[in-house]
Order: C-alpha cells, then sequence, then structure tokens
C-alpha cells in the first residue's frame, strides 16, 4: 500500500499537474461581497444563510458570464431589498443573469472599460432536450403543428421570464429603452440552433453605452482611479 502512495505522489504527469483552485466567489472583502463566475445556486445560500459578515457589506463586485436564469433573479432580488451598490471593475464582464444582479443595484457603477452582455431568458434543459428531439432534423426546423405548439409555448415562457427580469431592473431605476431597444433588434433567423425561443440577437453594451440606459449610474475610467 504504501509503494502505491508512493507511486501516486511521485507520478511525473501528477507532479506537474497544477494545484486545484480554490473556490473563492462569493466572498466578502472590506464590505464588498466578490461574485465571479457561474449563477447559481451557492450564491443565494450564501446571501441567505446567516453570516456575521454580511451586516458589513455595501455593495456587490460582479465578473460573470451569467448562469441560472431563476437564480440570477433570486439574488437580484436580494440586493434590491438590501439597497447595496452593484459594480464592475476594469475589463470586468457582466452576462447574461448577472446583468439582472447588476441591475438591482441601488446605485451601479462600472468602469469604462467594462461590458455588458444582454439576451433573453433560457431556461432549463429539460425544454431545449425536448424541442431538440421532436423539432430539429440537424440543422433545419421542422415544420409541423407539434413543434409549432413546442415552440409557441417556449416563447411564452422565455419571454415572459425575459420581460420580468427587465421589469426588476426597471424598478431601481434602469431605463424602460433598454428593453425597448433589445425588443426593436430584428429576429436571428437561425433562432432554434441555440434555442433561443424569443429570437433576438445577443447584444453586447459597453459601460459608456449602458450609462445612456441607466443601467449605469457611475462611470468609472481614466484618468480616475480604477475602482
Amino acid at each position: 500500500m504504501l509503494r502505491i502512495i508512493l507511486l501516486f505522489l511521485l507520478s511525473p504527469s501528477l507532479a506537474a499537474a497544477e494545484p486545484p483552485r480554490k473556490i473563492v466567489s462569493p466572498i466578502i472583502e472590506d464590505g464588498i461581497l466578490i461574485i465571479e463566475g457561474s449563477i447559481d445556486s451557492h450564491i443565494y445560500d450564501y446571501l441567505t444563510f446567516p453570516n456575521p459578515k454580511m451586516d458589513s457589506v455595501h455593495s456587490v463586485r460582479l465578473n460573470s458570464f451569467g448562469g441560472n436564469h431563476n437564480w440570477g433573479m433570486a439574488i437580484a432580488e436580494k440586493i434590491q431589498q438590501r439597497g447595496w451598490t452593484t459594480r464592475l471593475n476594469r475589463g470586468d464582464i457582466c452576462a447574461s443573469a448577472c446583468v439582472y444582479i447588476f441591475g438591482a443595484g441601488q446605485k451601479r457603477i462600472a468602469h469604462s472599460t467594462a461590458w455588458f452582455g444582454i439576451h433573453g431568458a433560457r431556461l432549463g434543459a429539460g425544454y431545449m432536450v425536448e424541442f431538440a428531439q421532436q423539432c430539429l432534423d440537424g440543422e433545419t426546423l421542422v415544420d409541423s403543428p407539434e413543434c409549432q405548439e413546442l415552440e409557441k409555448k417556449n416563447y411564452d415562457l422565455n419571454l415572459n421570464a425575459t420581460r420580468e427580469a427587465f421589469q426588476l431592473i426597471e424598478n431601481t431605476g434602469v431605463s424602460e429603452d433598454l428593453w425597448n431597444t433589445y425588443w426593436a433588434f430584428e429576429d436571428t433567423p437561425k433562432w432554434f440552433l441555440n434555442f433561443n425561443f424569443i429570437k433576438k440577437p445577443d447584444w453586447v453594451l459597453t459601460a459608456p453605452e449602458a450609462l445612456d440606459f441607466q443601467l449605469v449610474t457611475a462611470l468609472v475610467g481614466p484618468p480616475m482611479e480604477e475602482l
């Protein structure tokens, strides 16, 4: 047994491997709740479970490509209730469900180099699997009454969830023009290949552009100090 353990520890391939990364999100540092990586239930749990450090929090720093829509909404509601400030530092990204969390901040501060990725809700792998099995033939959409009915059901679910998310951030002062501009985009013809049931294209918005929609309330950047 000892020989097996030594061989395991001294294996060149294992010795060269990087040590496992530490999970550091969410974490509270100097009154800032840092959320990085995937948006999911563990972040909501962190906000919900008793934590003496939570009383010191005044703002939330985000850097995330998004994650689960429903958990993102639940986290956004928590942040909105607490009146925290949300922020993006130099080069940070806030996409998908992260946008609702950022938009829920009472004040929303972003570095000029940060950017947002906005798209409609995409709810649940189950919907995608069902639709793919019944209504996709390779990269072609099957034209049948059953598929039209399934498409309409998924369209309604995703549209309602998306509009609810935009309305949530409108409650903190984000302009309705953000929704109106997004909704005015032309539909994407191959929407079904990425299960984008409301069909609007993904929208990349820079922090200065986001200021025009009040998604950002204060912009930080050169020559000012980094957040």
